[in-house]
């Protein structure tokens, strides 16, 4: 069998949504640990802000974007991203809404995965990011079965 000849084949909306999958999985497996350590949260918080990120593109593949849109146009621009979304027919509730502006304006993922000092800020918490990951995990997982591609 040939392997696939460019980026676009390579990376398929399927390929993103069991991408994202494996990353809220693990973010909740890890959440359930109960980690004592001095910032138990911030792995996991970064687990769900990717896998939110990556369902938010594996839809915007579905609807006909190819990679080098999501790179040049939404790159890890969570507005944008759910703004693209929405605008392509998904649908994201009032929290959803909140919590993807909310990691966008905190710069949460970024403040996830590197320590940040100095003033205060707000940030989603982990069982925000867990219902927002599963919301999408689902609406997008309706919206490829209905494409009839092979998701679970």
């Amino acid at each position: 069998m040939k392997p696939p000849a460019d980026e676009d084949e390579r990376t398929t909306d399927v390929g993103m949504f069991n991408f994202a999958a494996s990353y809220r999985a693990a973010a909740a497996a890890l959440d359930e640990l109960k980690l004592k350590s001095t910032h138990p949260h911030s792995p996991t918080s970064w687990l769900y802000c990717h896998a939110i990120e990556l369902y938010l593109k594996s839809h915007l593949r579905a609807v006909g974007h190819s990679v080098s849109d999501l790179r040049k146009q939404y790159g890890h621009n969570l507005t944008k991203l759910g703004g693209g979304y929405e605008a392509t027919g998904g649908i994201l509730d009032d929290e959803d809404k909140e919590v993807i502006e909310l990691l966008a304006e905190s710069d949460q993922p970024m403040r996830a995965k590197y320590i940040v000092t100095g003033a205060a800020f707000s940030q989603a918490g982990i069982p925000a990011l867990a219902r927002t990951a599963n919301s999408l995990h689902e609406s997008v997982r309706m919206y490829l079965k209905g494409k009839g591609r092979p998701v679970r």
